[in-house]
């Protein structure tokens, strides 16, 4: 079976036989002048396009015998016109076999890109360690279709020797391309955490990392390959702070002990990375503290959450909409991202048009492997 018609929920399945049943409802309660035939060849198309080969086959099979038998029953099998519409179903029943072999081959053809492309991505994006020197992490993906799972949403966690630092981002654009650009900007974050001292320059090296590959690709790619993301860091001298920086992006919010929510602001907000070159030296941003008492989980996204919309139009607020909830669902990073892709799914009616990335951590304790990814 392949995979879309494993995909068809189980009312559309039924759609071609519910199709021949009104054809035979059809034929037995009007006169002799109003034929069925049209409904037994529509039947015959759909199940090509819904249901597997055997399926199809059936209903091919079923509406060539019904039309045959509807044919002796009202005993018109010497009319001309009876041998027309028996070869109208048989023509119909080969026209959906051919297209359910076409949608079968192409399937799988598209089936093996996404299986690549999902690859490349889990090698982008490794799932971390649940504890970075001792503080809980966990992340999320979430992609706006459930056939589309390749985008430029990413996030980053690295134990350094000046505490655990991390990112979330997001690549303007989808697919590999921006898997790619993605890559490159996970790579400059690696790279620079663990050697730079300063978080603002961990941001400036991302950000010419962007540039440099902008100006490879060149053109429209190239102008407008940019990423915005924002940078935090648990200090290893002061666990209890909390440390954000931002290239453009959503803010984060701090989930409290007490059930509160509220957003962190920035200091003074940056450019996405890969449009450093726009701005003549120190593009200003800043890093911003905030205290981190324990208990508290913070939580780092993309627009793909603050941007789901409601069918009235309205915006999902973490800060009002995840407000009181009860201490399981967000006693660790795990069930609170859990808690928080639910909620999203719920309030946009799994109609989202972005993809959103999640990380949430806690405070460290000071103690525990370090790690990275």
């Amino acid at each position: 079976m392949d995979g879309t018609a494993q995909r068809a929920p189980l009312w559309l399945r039924c759609v071609p036989w519910a199709v021949m049943v009104a054809a035979l409802i059809l034929e037995l309660s009007t006169p002799a002048e109003v034929r069925a035939t049209p409904l037994l060849t529509l039947a015959c198309v759909a199940a090509g396009v819904v249901l597997p080969l055997r399926g199809t086959l059936a209903v091919a099979a079923a509406a060539l015998t019904l039309e045959l038998l509807i044919t002796v029953v009202r005993g018109t099998e010497h009319e001309g016109h009876e041998y027309v519409d028996a070869l109208n179903v048989l023509v119909a029943g080969g026209v959906g076999v051919a297209a359910n072999r076409l949608r079968g081959r192409y399937g799988s053809r598209l089936a093996a890109a996404r299986e690549i492309a999902e690859a490349a991505q889990r090698a982008v994006l490794p799932t971390p360690p649940s504890r970075l020197a001792g503080a809980p992490v966990a992340v999320a993906y979430r992609a706006a279709r459930g056939g589309t799972r390749v985008g430029g949403d990413f996030y980053a966690a690295l134990a350094t020797p000046w505490g655990v630092r991390f990112v979330v981002g997001d690549v303007r654009g989808k697919g590999l391309g921006a898997v790619g650009l993605v890559a490159i900007l996970l790579g400059a974050f690696r790279e620079a955490a663990v050697r730079v001292q300063d978080l603002a320059e961990v941001a400036a090296r991302m950000d010419e990392a962007a540039s440099l590959e902008a100006e490879r690709r060149g053109g429209e790619e190239g102008r407008e390959g940019f990423a915005t993301a924002v940078l935090a860091e648990l200090p290893a001298a002061a666990p209890d702070r909390l440390r954000l920086l931002s290239r453009g992006h959503p803010a984060p919010y701090v989930f409290a002990p007490d059930g509160a929510v509220r957003e962190l602001p920035y200091g003074a907000p940056g450019l996405p990375l890969g449009l450093g070159p726009l701005v003549a030296g120190p593009d200003g941003t800043a890093v911003a503290e905030h205290p981190l008492p324990p208990g508290a989980l913070v939580l780092l996204l993309t627009d793909g959450v603050t941007e789901a919309r409601d069918r009235t139009g309205a915006f999902f607020d973490p800060a009002r909409d995840l407000t009181g909830l009860p201490r399981a669902e967000r006693a660790t990073p795990g069930a609170l991202l859990h808690t928080v892709a639910a909620a999203v799914a719920d309030w946009s009616h799994g109609e989202r048009d972005d993809d959103m990335a999640l990380l949430a951590f806690g405070r460290t304790t000071g103690t525990g492997p370090a790690g990275a990814v």
